[in-house]
């Protein structure tokens, strides 16, 4: 296809093909499928599309666009790669390229996953002012489709059209600022608008992108968690500890609406099931409440680093107690390599956010706090 548009910042790919076919004046579902892709039988998919390679040539004229940068910048990919392991991921690359025929919606764990998404379309009113005014049309936007959570990060909860995106499988629809809706939502949750503002950046951290822990350095990131946080009694994870954490964050109700409730009498709530032995994904939302509630100082990216560089030998199996702490010699050479990690990476901050740094921070802050807390604080 000629004069192929190029993707806005933070556009879905599903609504580049949509402009194009606005921009060529065609009407006809299946004309737009061959003009794009030469074929007939391409599903229109939003948020995990395949076919990528196809619209990576399209765009060769400008220099960008490869196929990787159109997964990480222009589809909902970032929000399971973290999560499901790099040879997954890797995989899931691959088939997106091509012809995937669902096989990555299964792969990412989509399908059987207990966080469903409304296939509606929807939109923020204040985004596509914005987007009016800088670009003189409005577009689909990628942070207003996270899963199950239907907030735009910035302004709050989005509207809703009737229309679904699986309404017709062939048809990549527009989003025309002739047809937005009048009535704004009434139902907005300032926690639910913090907890979309607190993932967002996934979608945009370039750091993000090799960040993919296995599920045995899940299993260790959370127990480490509930070591460091005193959420352990003996080699036992106190689960309703780690619920009452969460609720000081996250309302009944607004856990309600992700459909993530807790039902501490039951031994499968996903929450337990979380600080437990990680047999499969979960999925970003579940991570991402967990870590606003019990490390909201740590950005999403941070908690990804930090979880990406634990080793099987990176946490203890039982409480820190008197009698297993390091010698005066391991906590001199600890000392040494946190003050070596500061200047290199010339800041507190920066180091923490480092892969080293934050196994090497949370090893000293269990071990020997009082002296990381008074040489933190002399610099």
């Amino acid at each position: 296809m000629r004069n192929f548009p190029v993707p806005y910042s933070n556009e879905l790919i599903y609504s580049t093909i949509a402009r194009a076919g606005v921009y060529q004046g065609i009407v006809s579902p299946k004309q737009l499928l061959d003009e794009v892709y030469g074929n007939r039988k391409v599903v229109a998919t939003l948020g995990l599309p395949s076919h990528l390679g196809v619209i990576a040539r399209h765009l060769h004229q400008t220099g960008r666009y490869a196929v990787q940068q159109l997964i990480y910048e222009h589809t909902l990919f970032p929000l399971y790669a973290p999560f499901v392991g790099k040879e997954r991921r890797d995989e899931a690359i691959r088939l997106m390229e091509y012809q995937a025929q669902g096989a990555v919606h299964l792969m990412l764990g989509v399908a059987a996953s207990r966080v469903k998404s409304d296939n509606r379309f929807r939109y923020c009113p204040d985004c596509v002012a914005l987007q009016l005014n800088r670009y003189g049309e409005a577009f689909w936007q990628r942070d207003w489709y996270l899963p199950a959570l239907p907030y735009c990060p910035k302004h709050g909860a989005l509207v809703f059209f009737d229309r679904a995106v699986d309404d017709h499988r062939h048809q990549f629809w527009a989003l025309g600022h002739t047809e937005l809706l009048s009535d704004y939502p009434k139902d907005s949750l300032s926690q639910l608008t913090a907890l979309a503002a607190y993932i967002a950046p996934l979608l945009d951290a370039p750091r993000a992108q090799e960040l993919s822990p296995s599920l045995e350095q899940w299993t260790l990131f959370y127990q480490r968690l509930a070591q460091d946080l005193g959420l352990t009694k003996s080699k036992h994870i106190r689960h309703d500890l780690v619920a009452e954490r969460v609720r000081q964050t996250f309302s009944d109700e607004a856990l309600e609406k992700l459909d993530l409730k807790l039902a501490e009498n039951k031994d499968t709530c996903w929450l337990k099931s979380i600080f437990r032995k990680h047999r499969k994904a979960f999925s970003y939302l579940q991570h991402s409440i967990v870590w606003q509630a019990l490390l909201p100082k740590l950005t999403v990216i941070e908690a990804l680093q930090q979880a990406s560089a634990l080793t099987e030998h990176s946490i203890t199996t039982r409480p820190v107690s008197q009698s297993v702490q390091p010698n005066s010699e391991d906590l001199s050479v600890k000392h040494k390599d946190w003050q070596q990690l500061v200047h290199k990476y010339q800041g507190i901050k920066a180091a923490r956010q480092s892969l080293e740094g934050g196994v090497l921070y949370a090893w000293l802050y269990r071990h020997d706090r009082d002296w990381l807390v008074h040489w933190n604080q002399q610099h």
